[in-house]
């Protein structure tokens, strides 16, 4: 990688194309959605592309994403509750994925652009950015410091669990769990 050379103008120019990929992506999904989809139709669909080759159009791009998605929903129909009426996967995953990439700041993405590479030359390969690091850190070294509060994501939002007996947040006194 030292073709780079400390610059990261590739990576830059990369992630300005990135949200917007994703977000046209997204809506072509919704609107795959709103298709009524046909389950007992013959045809297959390849669950592991890692090896395919990139679609050649956007036809078969369509076609690439019509299959997902029809998996997608064939694999919640299939695990269902009877009473359940429609599949509700896709929409608000889908909407998730696209805020959560919307969000990702300058950092992560460059992250995710040197991480790629990185697994280009050696799939065992990973760039570790500096909050990457102090997390592999903290891990290897089994310690922790924090405000004593357990916690679960919802909808993409981080929410109070519960507070560890005795921590900071308990007994501070501010801070409840919900």
């Amino acid at each position: 990688m030292t073709f780079l050379l400390g610059n990261l103008k590739p990576a830059y120019e990369f992630t300005i194309c990135t949200p917007n990929a994703w977000t046209s992506g997204v809506a072509k999904v919704k609107e795959l959605l709103k298709q009524p989809i046909d389950f007992k139709t013959e045809g297959t669909i390849e669950l592991s592309r890692q090896k395919s080759a990139l679609p050649k159009d956007e036809a078969e791009a369509d076609q690439l994403w019509r299959g997902r998605v029809t998996n997608e929903l064939l694999q919640e129909h299939l695990s269902r509750a009877p009473d359940r009426a429609r599949p509700a996967t896709s929409d608000a995953g889908y909407d998730r994925l696209a805020r959560n990439v919307h969000e990702e700041d300058r950092d992560e993405q460059v992250k995710l652009y040197l991480d790629a590479l990185a697994q280009t030359y050696d799939p065992h390969s990973e760039y570790l950015s500096k909050a990457d690091l102090k997390n592999f850190s903290i891990n290897m070294g089994l310690s922790l410091v924090g405000i004593g509060a357990m916690l679960r994501s919802e909808d993409g939002y981080a929410k109070i669990e519960s507070l560890v007996p005795g921590g900071p947040a308990q007994l501070d006194g501010r801070i409840e769990s919900g």
